[in-house]
């Protein structure tokens, strides 16, 4: 049996620290859409609002990954919103700053794929492993359709009108 990589981390202060836990959940959508035939590039400095661009048939997407480290009352969160360093200052990101957000939980490997557009203007996300306890399921995002295998179909088949880009 394989253990997940916080199970390795427990003791270790690192796992406290947001920026390795962001670094995890990098280096993990890196191997996950490599894995899947999707070219991915890293941006050299940390600057930018997007941690990686990724190439789904010549179509470059913006994605900033969002890591959690467990599962709460049957739901993952996600914060997806970003604090400035030297503010503190929480804002959410803008439409032309960031395409999808890649979403990652250590404890359980999900790995998950949401548009900026779904969740615009929000500062958390969360995807629900199993039904409300209440029977809702208005607005509720469950973890089967936002998985990378699901969403990633829906990329690779947006088909782009020949007069988009002359509207640019």
């Amino acid at each position: 049996m394989v253990l997940p990589i916080y199970f390795l981390l427990w003791r270790i202060n690192m796992y406290n620290n947001s920026s390795f836990i962001g670094s995890i959940g990098e280096a993990v959508a890196i191997a996950e859409f490599t894995k899947r035939g999707i070219p991915v590039s890293k941006p050299i400095t940390d600057n930018l609002p997007y941690d990686l661009i990724i190439d789904v048939n010549n179509i470059l997407y913006k994605v900033q990954c969002k890591t959690t480290k467990n599962v709460r009352n049957g739901m993952m969160q996600f914060h997806i919103d970003r604090t400035n360093g030297f503010t503190g200052d929480h804002s959410t990101y803008d439409i032309n700053e960031i395409d999808y957000y890649f979403l990652y939980c250590i404890e359980n490997c999900y790995c998950g794929l949401i548009s900026l557009k779904e969740v615009y203007g929000q500062k958390c996300v969360n995807i629900r492993l199993i039904k409300p306890l209440n029977n809702q399921f208005n607005s509720v995002r469950f973890y089967t359709t936002y998985s990378i295998d699901n969403q990633l179909p829906l990329l690779q088949n947006i088909k782009i009108h020949p007069f988009y880009f002359l509207s640019l």
